[in-house]
């Protein structure tokens, strides 16, 4: 078991967070804050940052397992919260099983990345697709 702490200033965003962790039985006490200056210390307490600044971010990691959300459009959130150490990094549009998945990994001391991210990442690693027109409509070379 462990704690979870979500921060996040956003009220209609942290109320939905913690929607989609409420009714996890591994998680012992989950607390939501509006800024990482309040997150308490303690040993095995997960931090849930949402779309985080990179600050924050490597202010987190250092000293927490932590979780980050992301929108799936944000390649370079995305990068810069693996970059910082983040355990787990998912989609701000990610479901409770996931997210769970995710606290599960991040808590244990491993790395997860959710299949929607990890897809994105993959798509752009492999590059512009040649069937489709460049930028300003021209084709490649046929």
């Amino acid at each position: 078991m462990f704690d979870v702490c979500v921060v996040v200033a956003e009220p209609l965003a942290r109320r939905g967070v913690r929607q989609l962790i409420d009714g996890n039985d591994r998680v012992r006490s989950l607390r939501t804050v509006d800024a990482v200056s309040e997150v308490a210390a303690g040993a095995g307490t997960v931090v849930v940052l949402v779309d985080p600044p990179e600050q924050v971010l490597r202010w987190s990691c250092a000293r927490h397992p932590t979780l980050v959300m992301v929108p799936e459009s944000a390649k370079g959130a995305t990068l810069d919260a693996i970059r910082a150490g983040a355990r787990s990094v998912v989609s701000t549009a990610t479901e409770r099983t996931q997210l769970g998945i995710a606290l599960d990994v991040a808590a244990a001391g491993g790395f997860y990345l959710c299949p929607t991210l990890s897809a994105r990442l993959r798509a752009c690693a492999a590059g512009p697709d040649p069937a489709r027109p460049a930028a300003g409509g021209a084709r490649g070379p046929a």
